[in-house]
């Protein structure tokens, strides 16, 4: 019954999600010409807690790459696996329990104005699919999967996060864009 009813406040909290969810398809940005490359010589956390999980996003140091742009910024990719969640539990069902998800590939979205966000893209293939007959399968779990499946391959940001001025303080020119006169 508590699996259940875990499962059933999972697909809910996603559920809810769907229409927050800022995806971004990468299929419909143009690449990134008039860009340079950025470098972050140390890693940046990012944090936030939701539903008493406490949730880090840690982006790796090193070079990050002019990748797509659009009419509200450039995405800079990062080194491989450049993006890492934690996740620290602290409810009723678990406490204290840290999670580290395995790395994602993503990267630093810089909009316009120079604020940046953290964003990573989404690989549902990481999210194992479970049958109605395995523990923790059955209608919400499916549903779950689902929802990861029709969004594998899109881009996402860390939710909740407003563009940090921190984190583009940190970044360095690392190239002139290419193209650009010396």
């Amino acid at each position: 019954m508590k699996l259940q009813l875990c499962a059933l406040f999972i697909g809910v909290s996603i559920s809810c999600g769907v229409a927050r969810s800022k995806d971004v398809d990468p299929d419909k940005l143009v690449p990134a010409t008039q860009a340079g490359e950025l470098r972050l010589d140390r890693s940046f956390t990012y944090e936030y807690t939701s539903y008493r999980v406490l949730r880090q996003f840690v982006l790796t140091p090193g070079v990050y790459r002019p990748e797509f742009s659009s009419k509200q910024g450039v995405y800079y990719r990062g080194p491989t696996h450049a993006v890492e969640m934690v996740l620290t539990y602290d409810n009723a069902f678990e406490k204290n329990h840290v999670e580290r998800r395995p790395p994602l590939e993503g990267g630093v979205f810089l909009d316009r104005s120079g604020a940046a966000l953290i964003y990573h893209y989404v690989q549902a293939a990481q999210a194992p699919a479970r049958s109605a007959q395995e523990p923790g399968g059955g209608a919400i779990p499916n549903l779950v999967d689902r929802y990861l499946a029709s969004r594998d391959g899109k881009i996402t940001f860390a939710r909740k996060m407003r563009p940090s001025m921190d984190l583009a303080r940190l970044l360095k020119p690392e190239s002139p864009p290419s193209g650009a006169a010396p």
